[in-house]
């Protein structure tokens, strides 16, 4: 079953109406909604008809495919979802940014930084997640100054518990104990006020 922030990105995705995939007439959201409903094998039998009938250019379900596989720790498979869906549409920016996830996790962390660079050049609007997975990359390349600074750009772009916490550990791995401290209580006031 996919994660509640997978579940959540994928919805934000379609409430926003950046994902031209959801028009009229598409069957999209029958995908979108099995997808979020963990039903998988349901979801994959409707990748097959959908790609049977656009033959293999469905952009969606390249996408939806590729995390189905990425959640059952397939990422290699994953991957080469993700690409066929970057390859039908370039700008694809969160097709992106889940290409540096199974990357970072097979630890190709060099990659996945540069694929979510692409990412990052790419958007039109600050992301606190990219920023997030930025900086964890750049920490893993033990490049901890960059990884603060990412950090610090996700923690004003948004990014909440989870982009707070990241920068004060890198701030505690860089030995600034009194940056960490005050990163941790910005985190917790903006934890308290949710």
């Amino acid at each position: 079953m996919p994660t509640t922030s997978k579940r959540l990105l994928i919805t934000a995705l379609i409430m926003s109406g950046t994902n031209d995939g959801f028009q009229r007439g598409s069957r999209n959201w029958l995908l979108h909604a099995r997808y979020v409903r963990g039903e998988s094998a349901q979801c994959l039998r409707h990748i097959d008809e959908l790609q049977i009938r656009d033959n293999n250019t469905h952009k969606h379900a390249h996408f939806i495919q590729a995390l189905i596989l990425a959640d059952s720790g397939r990422y290699q498979d994953a991957l080469e979802k993700f690409h066929a869906c970057i390859r039908l549409d370039p700008q694809h920016i969160e097709a992106l940014i889940q290409t540096a996830k199974c990357l970072f996790r097979q630890g190709r962390y060099q990659l996945a930084l540069d694929t979510l660079l692409e990412a990052d050049r790419l958007s039109q609007h600050p992301d606190p997640t990219l920023y997030s997975a930025l900086a964890e990359c750049a920490w893993s390349l033990g490049d901890i100054k960059r990884g603060v600074e990412c950090a610090r750009t996700g923690v004003t772009a948004g990014g909440g518990e989870r982009a707070g916490a990241l920068l004060a550990k890198l701030l505690v791995a860089a030995g600034d104990m009194d940056a960490a401290l005050q990163a941790y209580d910005n985190t917790l006031t903006i934890c308290l006020r949710c």
